[in-house]
């Protein structure tokens, strides 16, 4: 028996399936990306103490589009902190430290002045702008290459400038502690061969159903 077949419905359907080819690509770079994100949030909050919403809203993904697929589908955080805490290193740190201990007349009121003492902002910046009146202006500038919360007062022969806070930036260590890349790689390789298939079966019913 000769057994002949019309293949022109195959060579289209083939076709189809090559033009589809790019949105399959896309679609599966996107789907891993978005995986890939909810597994680094899921490790952010197993391996770090999240004391606000915006580290977490900050982990993102991003599309891949079938027409430019060099570009990828992308996945990482738009928090400073969350990278350095990827990859460890020094991240630069705002040490106020007293310059006066003016307990009396009205004066500061701040601890003894040492160069080993520094403070959080929050428990001077807003103590400082409490004692400010209109003759005692206080502000944050660099005078003369000096860097500080400076009082400027007013007096009966012009006025004078007294540094109370040096602004002195001491680098912090910080420890590697969020496994970016090694979730990622994980997430990939755990999700790549299921997702593969998914976007190839709805990238050709998609082409079947606009014909």
């Amino acid at each position: 028996m000769n057994i002949k077949i019309d293949d022109r419905e195959l060579k289209r359907w083939l076709l189809f399936a090559e033009k589809q080819l790019p949105y399959a690509h896309a679609l599966a770079l996107s789907t891993l990306a978005w995986k890939a994100r909810d597994d680094l949030r899921d490790e952010a909050e197993r391996s770090l103490t999240i004391r606000r919403g915006f580290p977490m809203r900050g982990i993102v993904s991003t599309r891949a589009d079938k027409r430019n697929l060099s570009r990828g589908a992308v996945v990482g955080s738009r928090d400073e902190m969350m990278a350095v805490l990827a990859i460890g290193g020094d991240r630069p740190k705002t040490a106020p430290i007293p310059m006066i201990a003016d307990r009396g007349s009205g004066g500061a009121g701040y601890p003894r002045a040492t160069m080993k003492t520094a403070v959080a902002r929050a428990n001077w910046f807003s103590r400082a702008k409490k004692k400010a009146t209109k003759k005692a202006r206080r502000f944050i500038g660099e005078i003369n290459g000096m860097k500080g919360l400076w009082q400027s007062t007013k007096e009966k022969g012009g006025s004078s400038l007294k540094l109370l806070y040096k602004i002195q930036d001491r680098p912090a260590h910080i420890e590697k502690r969020w496994e970016f890349y090694r979730t990622v790689e994980r997430s990939v390789e755990r999700n790549w061969p299921r997702v593969a298939e998914a976007s190839a079966m709805k990238a050709l019913d998609t082409r079947k159903a606009k014909r």
